[in-house]
């Protein structure tokens, strides 16, 4: 459409729309034309700007409006951020933006290059192994700031929780250690609770602990097994189990600001073609839920163990082995980490003892069976565990009558 005026033609200015307002939206406006000019006598210029906008949005009823504001003027200065946050948790969502030019603080690093402190670490090892000592050569290594298993440490205040020696062995442990490391150790940084005898699990203790340790008191907290202070029905096999478990060592690191260490038991039998992070006893968890894993596996040589390492925040780290050098489990270099001791028992029988009997006479495979379980008390399982070794000697033959017969390189004449 178009008007012309004085012969020159003109595009028409279009009528503005007419807005037609509701009731509701009429008292809406009215509600934050209200609270609008109520919030303007705050004098707190962030809880102003903040309310402000919260009220504005039409989203939000007319009812929940005014009580802001109410609350507000009652004295609950509750911004609606606020309001929204109260039961949260503490979960807090932030943005990245900043990490691009801030300096991140990071803890001290209790060992160096293995464990920060503040985080979990797991100490596996077999049982009987030294476990005890190894932790407590820790724990004093790292009062004192002395070297442990040729790792630098950072010295730190120490508490052991010791739920399993009875008091007397424990102390002796510690005073044979204070006198025998190398550098002197005076023991003014190491605590120790001993809880044996007092069934106090974790769900018992950590509330007590978090009564009488102030945060940033210790830098490292030792329970010394972790077994004994399990949850009543908790079951080792059980991830869901053990998470919670964890969880409840976890609260207890948030809230000393202490790196939590504990050792940890291996499955039964031998570990040696497990990866080091499967060979911790019951569930993955275990092996999966520490910042950092340290496993001690039994090496070829007596008293000796390689130990791998399982880190979460730190650069790997090639095996080592260390000697139980009693009272002290000190490093060895000159031990290869990878020769690990492959069975736990050396074996009882082995295709050799067939052998002595088929270069006697031929047997069928039942009757030769039943000849090493009546000579040797040789178990069916290990004769067929070890048939297929001597099948495959030089010398043994199976004959036309299913008999089998042996006859050594030095004696077949076709060899002459």
């Amino acid at each position: 459409m178009s008007n012309t005026i004085n012969g020159t033609t003109h595009p028409s200015i279009p009528k503005p729309a007419s807005t037609v307002i509701t009731p509701e939206q009429a008292k809406t406006d009215q509600s934050i034309s209200d609270c609008q000019r109520a919030i303007l006598n705050f004098d707190d210029y962030d809880l102003k700007r903040s309310v402000l906008g919260a009220i504005s949005n039409r989203a939000l009823d007319n009812e929940s409006r005014l009580a802001i504001v109410n609350e507000i003027k009652q004295g609950h200065k509750h911004t609606p951020d606020d309001r929204e946050e109260e039961d949260d948790g503490g979960l807090v969502i932030e943005n990245a933006r900043e990490l691009i030019v801030k300096t991140i603080v990071t803890p001290p690093e209790l060992i160096k290059g293995v464990l920060y402190q503040g985080g979990k670490m797991s100490y596996n090892a077999p049982s009987k192994m030294g476990k005890t000592w190894s932790l407590l050569h820790l724990g004093i290594s790292i009062s004192e700031g002395l070297d442990w298993f040729g790792f630098k440490t950072t010295k730190a205040r120490v508490l052991f929780i010791n739920p399993e020696l009875q008091n007397f062995s424990f102390e002796k442990r510690v005073q044979l250690l204070g006198r025998n490391l190398n550098g002197v150790t005076v023991l003014e940084n190491f605590d120790y609770v001993s809880t044996r005898g007092k069934q106090l699990s974790s769900t018992k203790l950590i509330p007590l602990l978090e009564k009488k340790i102030k945060t940033g008191q210790y830098g490292a907290i030792i329970l010394d097994s972790i077994y004994k202070l399990y949850p009543d029905d908790t079951e080792e096999n059980s991830n869901s189990d053990i998470g919670r478990f964890m969880g409840g060592l976890e609260k207890l690191a948030n809230y000393t600001g202490a790196a939590i260490i504990f050792s940890h038991h291996y499955s039964k039998g031998n570990q040696a073609k497990k990866a080091a992070i499967d060979r911790p006893g019951g569930a993955g968890t275990w092996g999966r839920d520490p910042d950092t894993v340290i496993s001690a596996t039994e090496h070829e040589k007596e008293q000796c163990y390689s130990v791998e390492f399982n880190l979460r925040d730190f650069p790997p780290i090639n095996p080592i082995t260390i000697r139980v050098n009693w009272p002290n489990v000190v490093r060895d270099t000159s031990l290869d980490p990878k020769k690990l001791k492959t069975t736990q028992f050396p074996a009882k029988y082995s295709h050799t003892d067939i052998l002595k009997l088929l270069i006697v006479k031929p047997y069928t495979t039942t009757e030769l069976q039943n000849e090493v379980k009546s000579e040797l008390g040789m178990s069916s399982t290990t004769f067929y565990a070890l048939l297929p070794a001597v099948q495959k000697t030089e010398g043994v033959k199976k004959g036309k009558d299913n008999r089998w017969s042996y006859i050594t390189p030095a004696c077949n004449p076709a060899n002459n």
